[in-house]
C-alpha cells in the first residue's frame, strides 16, 4: 500500500508541466491593433490635434467617450463641468483607477488637459 501511494505521489509529480499558451493570430492582431490605437492617440495629444476648445465630439472621434459612470460630471446653475479620465494606455477609467490623462470638458468644450 505504501508503495503504490509513494509510486502515485511520484507519477503526480514528475508528470506535472507547465504549459504557456499559444497565442493565435487574431488574439496577436487584436494586440497590434490596441498598441496602434494607443499610440495614436497619444499622437494626437502632441500634434495638436486635440487642443482647447474643442468640442466633446470633436474629441470622442479622436480618444472615446468613456461611459456614464466614468464620467465626473458636475453642475452649477451656469455651468457643467465633467472629467474624462483615462489610463496610461488610453482606456477610459474611473476616478479612483490610476490616472494617467485628464480632460475637462465646460459647457462641452475642452478647457483643460493634463498628462500625468
Amino acid at each position: 500500500m505504501r508503495r503504490l501511494l509513494l509510486s502515485l505521489l511520484f507519477i503526480s509529480t514528475v508528470g506535472c508541466a507547465i504549459v504557456e499558451p499559444v497565442e493565435t493570430g487574431k488574439q496577436i492582431a487584436a494586440a497590434e491593433d490596441k498598441a496602434a490605437v494607443i499610440c495614436d492617440r497619444k499622437a494626437t495629444l502632441t500634434d495638436g490635434r486635440v487642443h482647447i476648445g474643442m468640442s466633446r465630439g470633436e474629441f470622442a472621434r479622436l480618444w472615446e467617450r468613456p461611459n456614464r459612470f466614468q464620467i465626473d460630471l458636475s453642475t452649477s446653475p451656469f455651468n457643467i463641468t465633467e472629467w474624462w479620465l483615462f489610463n496610461m494606455n488610453c482606456e477610459p477609467c474611473g476616478k479612483y483607477s490610476s490616472v494617467h490623462y485628464a480632460f475637462r470638458f465646460e459647457n462641452g468644450i475642452l478647457t483643460y488637459w493634463s498628462e500625468n
